[in-house]
């Protein structure tokens, strides 16, 4: 048999066994719980933990909810709702924070918050955290 025949048979096959597997895992139920719409305040809180632990914010920070969280470099981020500043200069606004993640080093020139090269969706999910962690942590 050529192998191009061969080839085109096992594209085939693996396209059938990849098609089969996602209608398998559409089908399955996750829990009694349904899924939450992904642009829900609670999904984008949730993403934005995940985030915040992917980044690596609390390397430098202590946050609340991520575990292993040394922060020892830079302030706490616990009870962020309540804090009146963002870096000493910014209102604490969901706007500012936002702006400050995206781009530390524009807001404040040598500030010791590297820029981490945070998109503004992620930016935008991780504020979401930071703004409702009190009210979502048990």
């Amino acid at each position: 048999m050529p192998i191009i025949v061969r080839l085109k048979k096992r594209y085939a096959l693996r396209m059938l066994v990849v098609g089969f597997l996602l209608f398998s895992l559409s089908a399955c139920n996750f829990g009694d719980d349904e899924l939450l719409p992904s642009n829900s305040p609670q999904a984008q809180a949730d993403h934005g933990q995940t985030l915040l632990f992917a980044y690596g914010c609390a390397t430098c920070h202590t946050i609340s909810g991520i575990s292993d969280s040394p922060g020892n470099i830079g302030p706490p981020l616990t009870d962020w709702k309540r804090r009146k500043y963002i870096a000493g200069q910014l209102p604490n606004e969901r706007e500012m924070l936002i702006r400050w993640l995206m781009d530390p080093q524009e807001v404040e020139p040598g500030t010791a918050m590297p820029d981490l090269g945070v998109t503004e969706d992620d930016a935008i999910d991780m504020a979401a955290y930071l703004y409702n962690q009190w009210e979502i942590q048990p």
